[in-house]
């Protein structure tokens, strides 16, 4: 069954129609030529922003909807050393393309050394999250002398020395020795097996187990531009700010046990601002809880959590779990594990009388409108049965510029969302959701589902198993106020129930002209609100296909 709903720049017509019949099977071709469009129609101008922090992700999906599986193909996190590919996925989305190799030799000294220089270097802005904060009172001056603050960050030299930092710190993972250990300087504190508590940041923290507590570490700053915390195991509880990169470079790596991470209100777990922040955890069932700018968040710099195994909960207030704001990448890669993911409930949104929250989060992107383009935000769950809530923007999706990604493996999973959430780009942006393998719940209010709204992109996939696709409007394959939405369902028996009228292909005709969207179904017997199983038509401005 080839399923493909398409707003499309032509004049609208009313109401829902049925298209000529076809001999042969239906597919995007009959469909998109029975809308009178080629493949290269489907495209979005890629050159309407041009401030310095807009990046070429961005623009390449823009200009070539229709490539959007293969470009995810190559920002997923492969197989490897699972904080290593993070870094280098960072590194090429920011630009950096050059090949980094590991080094034969640990060569420690020579890399702190270096990682210090360069992170000591970096311009002191501690304030600069009050770019993105909703209750940052900027003036547009003040904003703009922020973000050309931020634009002065060589964020290549950061990435690469975190890169060699973090290469170097593995034969101290795995077998810690006194020569590796003294590399660090006079600034380090060695724990106990017992349960040690931990207030004061350093140099290096290295614990060999217990049950231990650790407040604000693993955080850099002006005072400390490297610092790195190791525990080798047992059930641990972090709090405060913890594996964040202000101004320099933080490391947090745990090895084994259930630990309870909570980062208070401020960026945590994995946040880069103006830095490099990075949160390891290898083993456990672990519960993390953050505020604003967490559990992966980049703002100019990179922030890291990377979760290997368990089932693990994330809950959060806004702007986290792989979230990022101008010139930054956010990453949260969790492999393994039945998880559950809530982000919002702090922030309330101006919409619907304010009775829901900003979220921004679960592979999400902001930019400052007018000002920057956002960056790059990833959530990458590579199996398990998942659960993911959100209430406005999020579950892949993006503002301003930026580039949102929620890819989930495999696994029955549950997505909820209010609006702007499960591939959704809005204004200049691009927003994905690629779910793998399960049978899987999506359900949203509107403006989702595959929506792009205002010259944006939002797309929404899924390869294989019998899903369901609930909504109100403004989704399962719209584009909004000249945008593009694409919903592609490979194989299984699927339902897609949607009560509005602006939905299943609709494409809304705006300034002028039209929109465009797209939803496709390969195998299966599926139902529908609109249109029908094996067959095409037509709606508003778009249309649909069933094979």
């Amino acid at each position: 069954m080839h399923k493909i709903l398409a707003a499309v720049v032509l004049a609208v017509l009313t109401g829902c129609r049925v298209a000529p019949p076809v001999r042969s099977p239906p597919t995007l071709g009959v469909l998109l030529e029975a809308l009178g469009l080629e493949r290269k129609d489907v495209s979005l101008r890629g050159d309407r922003l041009l401030d310095p922090d807009r990046l070429e992700l961005n623009r390449r999906l823009l200009e070539r909807p229709l490539d959007t599986a293969t470009e995810i193909s190559g920002v997923t996190v492969r197989s490897g050393d699972p904080v290593r590919r993070s870094l280098m996925l960072a590194m090429e989305v920011l630009g950096d393309s050059t090949e980094v190799r590991e080094s034969s030799s640990p060569g420690l000294s020579q890399v702190l050394s270096r990682a210090r220089e360069v992170f000591s270097r970096t311009p002191t802005m501690m304030d600069l999250f009050s770019v993105l904060h909703p209750d940052s009172n900027l003036t547009q001056p003040e904003l703009n002398r922020r973000i050309e603050r931020g634009r002065a960050i060589d964020l290549n030299a950061m990435s690469r020395a975190a890169l060699h930092l973090v290469d170097a710190l593995r034969p101290l993972v795995t077998k810690p020795e006194d020569r590796w250990i003294t590399a660090f300087g006079e600034n380090i504190i060695v724990g106990t097996t017992g349960r040690d508590t931990f207030r004061h940041r350093a140099s290096l923290i290295l614990d060999p187990g217990g049950a231990d507590v650790y407040i604000d570490i693993g955080s850099s700053g002006p005072d400390l531009p490297v610092s790195v915390v190791i525990d080798l195991g047992g059930d641990d509880s972090y709090s405060g700010k913890i594996g964040t990169g202000w101004n320099g470079l933080g490391v947090l790596f745990d090895l084994a046990g259930d630990d309870l991470y909570d980062g208070g209100d401020g960026p945590s777990q994995g946040a880069g601002i103006g830095g490099v922040g990075i949160l390891w955890d290898a083993s456990g069932n672990d519960i993390y809880v953050g505020g604003a700018g967490s559990q992966g968040f980049g703002l100019y710099g990179i922030g890291l959590l990377v979760d290997e195994s368990g089932d693990d909960r994330y809950t959060s207030e806004l702007l986290a779990q792989g979230a990022s704001g101008p010139r930054g990448v956010g990453v949260l890669m969790d492999a393994a594990g039945n998880d559950v993911y809530r982000a919002g409930g702090r922030f309330r949104d101006f919409r619907e009388e304010g009775r829901f929250y900003k979220s921004m989060a679960q592979g999400f992107s902001l930019g400052l409108r007018f000002s920057a383009s956002g960056g790059v935000g990833l959530l990458h769950d590579q199996g398990g049965n998942d659960d993911y809530e959100v209430a406005y923007f999020g579950q892949g999706a993006a503002h301003w510029g930026g580039v949102g990604m929620l890819i989930d493996g495999n696994g029955q999973d549950r997505y909820r969302a209010r609006r702007y959430a499960q591939g959704a780009g809005t204004h200049l942006a691009v927003g994905v959701l690629h779910d793998g393998a399960g049978e899987d719940l999506y359900s949203i209010d509107g403006v989702g589902q595959g929506c792009g709204h205002d010259l944006s992109l939002g797309v929404l996939f899924d390869d294989v198993g019998n899903d369901m696709y609930d909504g109100r409007y403004l989704c399962q394959g719209v584009g909004s106020a000249n945008g593009i939405g694409i919903l592609r369902d490979r194989e299984g028996d699927d339902t897609y129930r949607a009560s509005g009228a602006e939905t299943q292909g609709h494409g809304q005709r705006f300034r002028d002209y039209g929109s465009i969207g797209l939803i496709q179904d390969d195998e299966g017997r599926d139902r529908y609100a609109r249109g029908g199983d094996r067959s095409i038509w037509i709606s508003g401005s778009g249309g649909g296909v069933d094979r």
